[in-house]
């Protein structure tokens, strides 16, 4: 899959930082996976300013990521964790589309709607 910088710390940031074992042994994992590599830092001069990591949009490129099962489940459950208790931010959104593709194009929710006085139809 392949995923922004802001999209590999987004999913670093929603994950949890204390759990059953298995749970934070795969945390720790992801953590190798999602944040840049020395050759990524340098490359898109990734450098921490108080509290926020900065990149060089310019330069930062789209990395292909591999996921285990394992990986995969705990980025989808932090996902709904997030969207039942209504949380889920515009950056996301992104990370929402990848993990749960929507394969009809009939259901998405991109249809136009006409507003007309105060009825809601769609067309």
């Amino acid at each position: 899959m392949k995923l922004s910088i802001l999209e590999r710390y987004s999913i670093w940031n929603m994950l949890p930082q204390a759990g059953e074992l298995l749970y934070i042994r795969t945390v720790a994992q992801l953590r190798d996976v999602l944040l840049p590599s020395d050759d990524e830092t340098e490359a898109w001069n990734v450098r921490q300013e108080g509290d926020n990591i900065l990149w060089d949009t310019k330069l930062a490129q789209d990395v292909e990521v591999a996921f285990t099962a394992r990986q995969t489940t705990c980025i989808e459950d932090q996902l709904r964790r997030l969207e039942t208790e209504k949380a889920l931010t515009v950056n996301h959104l992104s990370l929402w589309d990848k993990f749960f593709p929507v394969e009809d194009e009939s259901q998405k929710d991109d249809k136009p709607v006409l507003l007309r006085g105060n009825h809601r139809h769609t067309g």
